[in-house]
C-alpha cells in the first residue's frame, strides 16, 4: 500500500438515492431510479476530515441528501447521477 498510489487511498462513501414503485396501470411492471452521491470526506492522503470538536465526518453522509441531482455541479456530495430501471415479469407459457 503507497500513500501515492490513488487507488491505496480511502476517499469516501457513496450513499444512494432508491426510488422503486409499482406501476397501478400495469402491475406486471415495476419502474424506479437510483442516484448514487459521493461523499469526499478525506483529505488527499485518506485521513477523514472531522467536524469541529466531534467524532463525526464532515460532511455527515448521514444527512439528509439534497433535493436535486445534478452531475454538472461540483458539490459535496456529489452526485453521479440518474441510472433508471423497469423490471418486468414474464410469464412462462
Amino acid at each position: 500500500m503507497s500513500r501515492d498510489h490513488p487507488w491505496s487511498v480511502f476517499g469516501g462513501v457513496t450513499r444512494p438515492r432508491f426510488v422503486f414503485y409499482v406501476d397501478p396501470a400495469n402491475p406486471r411492471e415495476a419502474k424506479g431510479w437510483i442516484q448514487p452521491f459521493f461523499f469526499g470526506i478525506t483529505d488527499k492522503y485518506g485521513i477523514t476530515n472531522l467536524q469541529p470538536a466531534t467524532p463525526y465526518p464532515s460532511p455527515d453522509p448521514l444527512a439528509p441528501l439534497p433535493a436535486v441531482c445534478d452531475p454538472t455541479k461540483q458539490s459535496n456530495p456529489y452526485c453521479f447521477g440518474t441510472l433508471m430501471f423497469v423490471i418486468r415479469r414474464f410469464e412462462i407459457e
